[in-house]
């Protein structure tokens, strides 16, 4: 209750401001997100890139594997870069 009534003092007193004062944003990203969404222009290009909407972009804390792929072959950073957590074998010779 204590929680909610703060939130609604932060976020102007209305109903729907108890959500804006627990909004994630400005949260930093990890570098290694951070390194595409740079490489590319931010979270919109990145989208438009991956054909995904930016709304699921701005919720990734890592890159999922699958894109790590696709950003490697149209903007060429690295997949170890971009997942280095992951080991993403290479296919083909």
């Amino acid at each position: 209750m204590i929680a909610a009534a703060t939130a609604r003092m932060q976020c102007g007193g209305s109903a729907g401001g108890v959500f804006c004062a627990m909004a994630r944003k400005g949260r930093p990203k990890p570098p290694e997100m951070q390194q595409a969404l740079d490489a590319v222009g931010g979270i919109p290009a990145l989208a438009m890139l991956l054909q995904v909407s930016p709304q699921r972009v701005a919720r990734w804390r890592t890159i999922p594997a699958e894109y790590a792929v696709v950003i490697e072959a149209k903007i060429g950073l690295p997949r170890e870069r971009v997942r280095p957590d992951r080991t993403i074998t290479r296919r083909g010779g």
